[in-house]
């Protein structure tokens, strides 16, 4: 993908002529998608300078990759003086890549002031984006929600979410996971009985995030409770689900029944990756049960190389077909 994007710009720098927008945000994104961040501001810096006029989304672009790699601040900067110059309004996108890059950055400070109407730092950016229409959205919710409860500030976590005009699954579950990974299970159960209230569903992700809060807390029969829900509620549990579970009951010493939560896991067809194996093989060894802990083990080798074989055996063939194409 990012080779793709070279050689359209390695081409591009022959012509007279600008590229149509969408290619040149198209490869401007691939480029940041592929770690080639620095470069893509310097092809955007340099089309700019030639007299092209670039699309808000390379523009969003820039900033996403400032805010998550350089600083938001930067970034912020760059908002304030490109797009003016530029003749762009910032968006919803740019808001949102603002408010993650601070949260990213620890910086909750940043964040609020990008979030609040009041805060004299942003309140000119802010203002600019309401009067064109544009209100942080669920993407925006969720982040803030995200970065408060993981420095603890729980309550303003809770407060964001009863003042957002928009909420979905993902938002609340930011908000049931942050309680449980602090251990406030309780509150979390509450957050987690209003998801149905608010018209929407408890997903995959909300319940794996509460099983595992239980499952740290100790709350195996509750945990288990949840999982049964979740397959009468047409819902699968995936592998972080099934690890959570192992691991509550490895930890109480309920290796049967981690075992048999590890045998559901492969009837299903989940592959359980080194982590998985890991907690049972430390769970058998634990209660001195060196043969459980061995006979893992060698599951496990066999289970690499299984998938090592596939592997190979999926790169032949696809090597195979392209030998065919090529003589055709």
């Amino acid at each position: 993908m990012p080779r793709e994007a070279l050689e359209f710009f390695a081409k591009l720098q022959k012509l007279s002529r600008f590229p149509s927008h969408y290619p040149c945000n198209r490869h401007l994104h691939r480029l940041v998608a592929g770690s080639l961040g620095d470069l893509a501001l310097k092809l955007l810096c340099d089309l700019v300078s030639r007299g092209f006029r670039p699309h808000i989304s390379a523009l969003n672009s820039a900033v996403s990759f400032l805010a998550r790699n350089s600083s938001p601040p930067s970034a912020q900067a760059f908002v304030y003086t490109a797009f003016p110059a530029l003749g762009c309004i910032p968006d919803v996108v740019t808001f949102n890549s603002l408010v993650d890059g601070y949260c990213r950055a620890d910086d909750l400070l940043g964040a609020s002031a990008i979030l609040r109407r009041d805060a004299n730092k942003s309140s000119d950016l802010h203002k600019e984006m309401l009067i064109n229409g544009f209100e942080p959205d669920v993407f925006t919710t969720s982040v803030a929600i995200d970065g408060l409860c993981k420095h603890g500030l729980l309550q303003e976590a809770k407060g964001y979410l009863v003042k957002a005009k928009e909420a979905n699954e993902v938002t609340y579950t930011a908000l049931v996971d942050g309680l449980c990974k602090l251990g406030n299970i309780n509150d979390a159960d509450k957050v987690f009985m209003d998801i149905p209230k608010a018209g929407l569903a408890p997903d995959k992700f909300s319940y794996t995030s509460k099983i595992a809060g239980h499952c740290r807390e100790g709350n195996i029969v509750e945990a288990l409770r949840l999982k049964r829900l979740m397959l009468q509620n047409g819902i699968y549990p995936d592998l972080l689900t099934f690890s959570s579970l192992i691991w509550g009951l490895a930890c109480k010493g309920f290796m049967i029944e981690a075992k048999q939560v590890f045998d559901d896991m492969l009837s299903r067809g989940i592959a359980p990756d080194a982590m998985v194996y890991d907690i049972l093989v430390r769970g058998y060894l634990m209660q001195n049960d060196i043969s459980a802990a061995s006979n893992l083990e060698e599951d496990m080798k066999k289970s690499v190389w299984e998938l090592r074989q596939e592997d190979k055996l999926a790169r032949t063939s696809s090597a195979s077909r392209s030998k065919t194409c090529l003589i055709l």
